[in-house]
């Protein structure tokens, strides 16, 4: 017979059975909490965790991460945030800073400091300039990513030597907008509007997938050995893009609409793949052991310019594509390049090249086909 009360006592037992041990061990119970550290292992930037001194609202002297929690506005004879240590990476929190008329740089290193990071917000009207993470004091490893540097009184964005900057804009500062010092890396970034160059880095960089526009100096200017990747410079009032000597690498840019030369490169420099349109200057100049090869370039339409204009020997200019330029290519008096395999098309006059120099000949199609045997020939059409 089946009783109510063995279906009690059976689901009691089988509770107790899955409860588990219900004394507490021996000794204080510890908390289980996460503390403040834990959950938040930054310091705040402000008066108490970082308080300033004479010349500045802020100051870091102990390697570590901050953080902003609100908006900065500068004070007149002070930086925003002073760093004095090395290993300090500070987040902006998304937050702006704003200068005023009398304050000084709004994020500066001082010292001999490496191993810096400033990211995530906007550096707006510092009368000295936005983040200078590349003073006279050349700090090395320093990063600078996702900052607007905007209205500042000098450099927008500088990081030091060996440095990166990445997906940055730099917009109406009277500086230059971004600046790399060394091999330094510039990546991912705008500049436009400023009083000097848009950007530019020193010996053994890199600029990479960049936009230069509308800056009263340079679009992007570089040191010796530099690497200038599928960057944009258009509408400045100088060059679109100068580069140094010694084995630097101009590849896939756009050059338009610029004042003066598309691209000027010194001795040593690689152009190659490049889009190059409607400068008022030349489309590529070039002194010497250049090579020039693989480029498009159109509608320079000064009388005294050339689509590529060669000012020095030993230059190679092979496979660009030239047409509606008043002159193709211009190498007078320049002598000893070699000129070869190039496309002429609608150009006022195709080339205006003294001898000296070794320029494969100028094929024209009879009868609309083009015939030649030489594998170097030059053809216009």
């Amino acid at each position: 017979m089946f009783h109510r009360c063995s279906i009690v006592v059976c689901v009691i037992a089988a509770s107790s059975s899955l409860a588990g041990v219900l004394t507490p061990p021996a000794g204080p119970v510890a908390p289980t909490h996460k503390t403040l550290t834990e959950v938040e292992p930054r310091t705040a930037i402000n008066a108490v965790n970082t308080p300033g001194d004479a010349d500045s609202l802020f100051r870091i002297s102990q390697p570590g991460s901050y953080y902003l929690t609100g908006p900065v506005t500068g004070e007149a004879g002070k930086h925003g945030i002073e760093i004095e240590a090395s290993d300090v990476t500070i987040d902006l929190s998304g937050f702006g800073m704003r200068g005023v008329p009398g304050a000084l740089f709004g994020v500066i290193v001082t010292g001999l400091r490496d191993n810096l990071t400033v990211r995530n917000g906007s550096v707006s009207g510092w009368p000295s300039g936005g983040v200078e993470l590349g003073p006279t004091q050349i700090a090395r490893g320093t990063l600078i990513e996702l900052i607007h540097a905007s209205e500042n009184g000098g450099t927008g964005l500088r990081c030091g030597d060996s440095g990166m900057i990445l997906r940055c804009t730099a917009t109406d500062n009277v500086g230059t907008g971004i600046v790399g010092r060394g091999a330094a890396l510039i990546r991912e970034c705008r500049a436009g509007g400023n009083d000097l160059d848009g950007m530019s880095v020193g010996s053994g960089g890199s600029i990479q997938s960049c936009t230069a526009d509308n800056n009263t100096g340079d679009g992007i200017q570089s040191g010796s050995g530099v690497s200038i990747l599928d960057c944009v410079a258009e509408a400045n009032d100088e060059m679109g893009i100068r580069a140094g000597a010694s084995g630097g690498l101009v590849s896939r840019c756009s050059a338009l609409s610029n004042a003066l030369d598309g691209i000027n490169v010194a001795a040593g420099v690689t152009v190659r793949g490049c889009n190059v349109a409607v400068n008022s200057g030349n489309g590529i100049a070039c002194t010497t052991n250049a090579l020039v090869e693989g480029n498009n370039i159109w509608l320079q339409n000064d009388p005294e310019m050339a689509g590529i204009l060669l000012t020095g020997a030993d230059n190679r200019v092979d496979s660009n594509n030239l047409s509606q330029n008043t002159t193709g290519v211009r190498a007078n008096p320049a002598t000893g390049n070699l000129i070869v395999r190039n496309t002429f098309a609608n150009n006022t006059a195709t080339s205006d090249i003294v001898a000296g120099n070794r320029a494969a000949q100028l094929i024209t199609p009879g009868a609309n086909l083009f015939v030649s045997t030489d594998p170097w020939a030059n053809f216009v059409y």
